[in-house]
């Protein structure tokens, strides 16, 4: 499940232009980030109010426990069963901003990509600006973090909880061809095709067939094979009608239909892309979807332009011309908002004390809580860090809000474990938390008091990045000062740091991570960044108890799902697999005039949950 989104791994960015690209790339591990400034104009960030870390714990040595008594405990049933309820899925989001009161009939709206994108095919990148104007993927989210209907107007989900079944509202591509179930399922195999690559197609593993298939090597495998693995594949993912799909996976999955609300559902028609495979999504002619808005123009590095798809079922969008510019640098992109070219900006974290001190602009910025998480990443195997109270005395010499005040402009959230408030499973009965006192005894405890005899360790960074530099920098003051010991930044090559981190390299004792969700489940995060002996996991990290939680919640959903996550969260941060230090912040700018949006605290997106599962729904009223 983890070979092809190694490539996603490997990616180095400084922090001035995270906040774009993180919500542009959904679901990808930074390493080496010196600053987190999700924002952008791609996938946004969680809801969730800002809270203080609960008080670090003392540590828990007995990790013993039968792990079917934590089950228990947790959700109340000593019989956990194997399959899960299937939550009635919610009604559609409305995107019908046309038809609010005040809405302007011709309203024009204009947002800032900060580069543009190298695929705009749903199977082969995750670039998630483009998608949901043009496609309807089979399932929603609404703001609150509900399933719901989209294409699909209902699933039905067999007795094994292992086939799902939908049922698909009558749509039509923008230029009136009807959509069927056949289209979805094309769209949804190629996702799986080595041909095709996919940076995300490990998302679809679940799906039986879909890894053997997407991992096959035609070097070495014979096209008889290969014909069969693809057929394994198309016998997975098929239409049993003209409006009925069937989705096969391995083994139950609650988070499952999370999945579903991904663009790699989005429909294609085979006709277009075989006669253009690898240019088809650069015509407006070709790169025709079901969604709300239909693309008009398309000038490469310069801006996608879209007006509304004539034929959307679910309502009448509010813009009648959408333009994407695309702006690298993001002080000409804030100038252009100032100036009225932009509608809407996605700030950098280093311009938020800008925005802060500025009368107008001030009364525009949406400020929300992202879904991301970073930390320090271990060498948990060998010394000093295969010790627990050394962990842990690392955890707790932290300071958290320091470090976003000082480092990250004030933007953020203190961090104590992988999860983010708001999505189910977060949870306060055991964060990491700043306590110096506590730091100092521990490290005593593990046999060096004051940091004495304590060994020089290198802080990894990508040395052509200064943001990076300056994170490094700061974390090993706050070790030295808190702990007495020599922490040593330690700047490299990009590649070869990501050569360490894949690799797994003793040498790689320290070094910072960023994750930014694929989907609001707990199972994105933990099962799939720390259980089972991810390759993301630091160093040494394998442990049979967190497994144990985690594959059990993974077969369930909903709130006995929640609480075993939530069980295996606290744990995670209890053991010290990790120091998380900050949530992200995502930070928008919208001019007064741009109704139709949510900013919930519950939004697991941020603001650009609206461009996501809500473009229809904005409009601009007077101004």
């Amino acid at each position: 499940m983890n070979s092809h989104r190694d490539g996603r791994a490997k990616s180095f960015v400084g922090g001035e232009i995270m906040n774009e690209q993180m919500r542009q790339r959904r679901g990808r591990l930074w390493m080496i980030v010196a600053v987190l400034t999700i924002g952008g104009m791609l996938l946004a960030a969680c809801g969730g109010s800002k809270t203080t870390p609960a008080p670090a714990q003392s540590p828990t040595t007995d990790t013993k426990d039968a792990t079917a008594a934590a089950i228990a405990s947790a959700t109340g049933n000593p019989n956990i069963p194997t399959l899960h309820d299937v939550v009635e899925l919610a009604p559609p989001v409305p995107q019908d901003g046309g038809s609010q009161p005040g809405a302007l009939p011709n309203a024009t709206l204009t947002y800032q990509m900060s580069s543009d994108i190298p695929s705009a095919d749903p199977a082969v990148d995750s670039w998630g600006n483009i998608y949901p104007l043009v496609f309807m993927p089979l399932l929603s989210l609404t703001p609150d973090n509900r399933v719901a209907q989209y294409a699909a107007e209902n699933m039905q989900l067999s007795d094994d909880g292992m086939t799902y079944t939908f049922k698909l509202r009558k749509t039509f591509f923008s230029d009136g061809v009807a959509v069927t179930a056949g289209d979805y399922a094309f769209g949804m195999q190629r996702v799986c095709d080595p041909v095709v690559a996919g940076s995300y197609s490990n998302v679809f593993f679940d799906i039986v067939g879909c890894q053997d298939w997407r991992s096959a090597d035609e070097s070495s495998v014979s096209q008889d094979q290969m014909n069969e693995l693809r057929q394994a594949v198309e016998e997975s993912i098929k239409a049993i009608a003209e409006d009925t799909l069937q989705i096969k996976i391995s083994h139950p999955a609650g988070y499952f239909p999370y999945v579903l609300t991904l663009w790699m559902t989005d429909p294609v028609r085979r006709d277009l892309v075989e006669n253009d495979p690898g240019g088809w999504w650069k015509n407006p002619d070709t790169y025709l979807g079901n969604g709300p808005f239909r693309v008009t123009k398309y000038t490469p590095n310069q801006e996608w332009v879209f007006e509304p798809n004539p034929h959307f079922p679910l309502g009448k969008p509010g813009i009648s011309k959408l333009t994407l510019k695309i702006i690298p640098s993001s002080a000409t992109a804030l100038l252009a908002y100032q100036t009225g070219e932009l509608d809407i900006y996605a700030l950098s974290t280093s311009q938020y004390p800008q925005v802060l001190s500025n009368p107008v602009l001030k009364p525009d910025l949406i400020e929300l809580l992202s879904p991301s998480t970073m930390w320090l990443y271990l060498n948990m195997e060998d010394p000093p860090f295969d010790s627990l109270e050394v962990r842990q005395a690392f955890a707790s010499a932290m300071n958290r809000e320091l470090y976003i005040q000082q480092v990250n402009s004030g933007a953020g959230q203190p961090a104590g474990t992988l999860l983010y408030p708001g999505i189910p499973g977060y949870q306060t009965e055991y964060q990491q938390a700043y306590d110096p006192d506590r730091a100092k005894a521990l490290l005593a405890e593990a046999g060096y008091p004051g940091g004495k005899d304590f060994p020089a360790i290198k802080l990894y960074f990508d040395g052509s990045d200064d943001l990076s530099k300056k994170d490094a920098l700061f974390w090993s003051d706050q070790f030295k000062q808190v702990l007495g010991v020599n922490i040593v930044p330690s700047g490299i090559d990009s590649v070869e740091l990501s050569k360490m981190f894949d690799e797994k390299d003793p040498e790689l004792q320290l070094t910072t991570s960023v994750w930014w969700q694929d989907y609001p489940s707990a199972q994105n995060w933990l099962s799939l960044l720390f259980g089972n002996d991810s390759p993301f996991a630091s160093r040494g990290w394998n442990d049979p108890k967190f497994n144990d939680l985690v594959n059990q919640a993974d077969r369930l959903s909903g709130d006995e799902a929640a609480a075993l996550y939530a069980k295996a969260d606290a744990y995670l941060a209890e053991m010290a697999a990790a120091l998380f230090y900050m949530h992200g912040a995502d930070l928008t700018l919208v001019k007064p005039y741009v109704r139709g949006y949510s900013t919930g605290a519950s939004q697991t997106y941020g603001f650009y949950y609206n461009m996501v599962f809500g473009p229809g729904a904005m409009y601009v009223v007077e101004h």
